[in-house]
């Protein structure tokens, strides 16, 4: 009987002394929206959904455990698109606001302590500057009553250049002030293509070892330290699952040229691509190969991606979203991206972005011959 009271007050006293699991609590009290409206809460890189629940009341909480710390998350209503970007580990957020608030003008509370804390600090600077730049966009860019759309968006991108660049400015400054904030480090990795990378360097070593050791971090050195396939480069081999989930080598594709697409299912110019990518595989079947890789995290992304066109050529996927390391060295900063590689593997063309008309136009500048011409080339 003693030993099993001893063994009792043993345990009483582990207990007292052994933290909860930390966990996250998002509390948002909202106004404006119909009650019971439905909200998600996502990872704001993958697009996964994390949580959802309903306006009651005009509060809204969540409440879990991260797995993965700090996270960009996304808070967003399922009727009608009020967002807004959260930044946070396993801590406790309290957001206040109207729906006109949305995305930029919620007040947010929590503690100084906390990553939520180190994006509000950037936030709280350039709030104004963002509703600008939206207001701006939403004028010229994303006027649904403009004859000439893409005029539209070069003319809204045009305006926005001085708040462009006035917002640059100020994030730089953030970054040189708060040397052991990782939301700092998560800056600089999204900007990373403004710097050449002996400035990124300097910019990586002023911060404190626990900031370099951090996931975002590492992927920025990954970054300065690995060395980008340019035109005149060999390719980087790989290994991903197909359409069938079989795991296979991208070099198993050479011998004959090679268009790798770099794509995602939530990308409109990567959509408006494939009627292109379709003709492109008919045109030049005897000489080359179109290989898409999936770089969304849901594989319910992929099949929706594969569900849109004929498969008729390979769709590669990792699984891995954003933190993908086959899109880090390849330098994929936004998709579309695409890579044409010769029969041997030497990268002969690369860029990103989709305009009608402008992939088959890339195609020829660089298939001028023949298709007997073309296999000779090598």
């Amino acid at each position: 009987m003693k030993n099993i009271i001893l063994f009792l007050i043993a345990g009483l006293m582990l207990s007292c002394g052994v933290k909860k699991d930390p966990s996250y609590t998002i509390n948002a009290h909202l106004t404006g929206f119909e009650d019971s409206t439905k909200f998600y809460l996502k990872s704001f890189t993958d697009d996964v959904i994390i949580d959802s629940t309903h306006l009651v009341d005009g509060h809204l909480h969540f409440s879990g455990k991260l797995q993965k710390v700090p996270q960009s998350l996304s808070l967003k209503s399922g009727k009608g698109y009020s967002f807004t970007a959260l930044y946070m580990g396993n801590e406790e957020v309290v957001l206040k606001g109207d729906k006109k608030d949305f995305p930029y003008h919620l007040l947010i509370e929590t503690k100084k302590t906390g990553f939520a804390w180190q994006k509000k600090l950037l936030d709280d600077q350039m709030k104004d500057l963002h509703q600008q730049r939206l207001d701006t966009l939403t004028k010229y860019a994303y006027n649904p009553n403009s004859e000439n759309p893409m005029e539209a968006v070069i003319l809204g991108r045009k305006q926005t250049r001085g708040i462009d660049a006035a917002m640059d400015s100020i994030e730089y400054q953030y970054i040189l002030d708060h040397p052991d904030f990782e939301y700092a480090m998560q800056q600089l990795y999204f900007r990373r293509s403004q710097f050449g990378k002996e400035k990124l360097q300097a910019l990586y070593e002023q911060f404190s070892p626990e900031v370099q050791q951090s996931s975002t971090g590492e992927k920025l050195k990954f970054y300065v330290n690995h060395k980008i396939p340019e035109i005149g480069d060999d390719y980087y081999d790989f290994t991903a699952l197909n359409q069938e989930k079989d795991s296979v080598q991208f070099s198993s594709y050479l011998g004959k040229y090679v268009l790798l697409e770099f794509t995602s299912n939530s990308c409109l110019p990567c959509i408006l691509a494939l009627p292109d990518l379709e003709s492109i595989t008919q045109t030049y079947a005897d000489s080359l190969t179109v290989v898409s890789f999936q770089i969304d995290k849901s594989e319910s992304d992929l099949l929706k991606l594969l569900g849109r066109h004929e498969g008729t050529w390979p769709v590669l996927w990792s699984g891995e979203g954003a933190d993908d390391l086959i899109q880090r060295t390849y330098g994929v900063q936004g998709v579309p991206a695409f890579f044409l590689l010769s029969p041997k593997g030497k990268v002969i063309d690369k860029w990103s972005g989709y305009g009608e008309g402008s992939l088959i136009s890339r195609m020829k500048k660089n298939f001028p011959e023949s298709k007997e011409e073309l296999m000779a080339r090598e």
